[in-house]
C-alpha cells in the first residue's frame, strides 16, 4: 500500500512537472510615488507561448496587522474611518513598515502607537501577498498575548480612531456578521482563532456560542 505521507499524489506530480512561470519580456513604470505606490505595466509571455502586453503590477508598502489579547482575555479592536470604503469600520491595529524595519518591530510599534498597549508574548501567524496577480504589497499577521496598557495612544493628524476591548466571541461574531470588511483584519483575526494563542475557554465552547 502506498505511503500517503511520503508519496505525492498524481495531481501534485502533474502540477510540479507541467506548471511553469511566466516570463517578463518588458516592464515599464507608469506611476511612481515611493514609498507609497508604484504601478508598472508588463509585457509577459505565458508558458503556452501566448503574450500579454498589458499586465499590470501594483507595488505597495508591506504592513502588519495585530490581533492582541489583553491579560484579561479581551481582543484589542479599533473603530475608525477608512477612506477607500468611505465609512467608519471595525478594524485591528495595523500599519506600514518603516524603512529597514522588521515586521515584528513594526507590529510592536504600531500596537503601542495606536492603542497604548504592549504585550508579553508575540507570535507570527504568516506573511501573505495581498493579490497573487497584481501584487499590492504583503501583509504580516501577528498575534500578541498578555497585552497591557502603558501609555495613551499617540495622536495622528491623518487618522482618528477609537480603541475598543471586545470579548473574543464578540470579535469573531463581528467578523462573521460582516462588521470587519478589510481583508487584512479579517485574515489575521481568522488565523488567530485557528491558532493556539487566542484563549476563550475552548474552541468547542467558542464555536458553540456562535450557533
Amino acid at each position: 500500500m502506498r505511503n500517503r505521507d511520503k508519496t505525492p499524489s498524481r495531481s501534485r506530480r502533474r502540477c510540479n512537472t507541467f506548471l511553469k512561470p511566466w516570463k517578463t519580456i518588458k516592464r515599464s513604470k507608469i506611476i511612481e510615488d515611493l514609498p507609497w505606490l508604484r504601478v508598472s505595466i508588463e509585457h509577459v509571455r505565458l508558458p503556452n507561448g501566448k503574450e500579454v502586453n498589458n499586465f499590470y503590477q501594483i507595488e505597495l508598502p508591506e504592513y502588519t496587522v495585530i490581533v492582541a489579547q489583553t491579560q484579561e482575555g479581551l481582543i484589542i479592536m479599533e473603530r475608525q474611518y477608512k477612506h477607500a470604503v468611505g465609512k467608519i469600520i471595525l478594524n485591528l491595529p495595523a500599519g506600514y513598515l518603516d524603512a529597514n524595519e522588521s515586521s515584528i518591530t513594526c507590529a510592536q510599534r504600531e500596537l503601542l502607537e495606536e492603542t497604548g498597549f504592549t504585550a508579553e508574548s508575540w507570535h507570527h501567524l504568516g506573511t501573505f501577498w495581498v493579490d497573487g496577480n497584481r501584487g499590492c504589497g504583503t501583509m504580516h499577521a501577528f498575534v500578541a498575548s498578555g497585552a497591557y496598557r502603558i501609555a495613551e495612544p499617540q495622536d495622528d493628524d491623518m487618522e482618528e480612531l477609537e480603541v475598543i476591548l471586545m470579548k473574543p466571541e464578540d470579535a469573531l461574531r463581528s467578523l462573521l456578521d460582516g462588521e470587519m470588511i478589510t481583508m487584512g483584519a479579517a485574515c489575521a483575526l481568522s488565523l488567530a482563532f485557528l491558532s493556539p494563542f487566542v484563549t476563550n475557554n475552548s474552541k468547542k465552547n467558542r464555536m458553540s456560542n456562535l450557533k
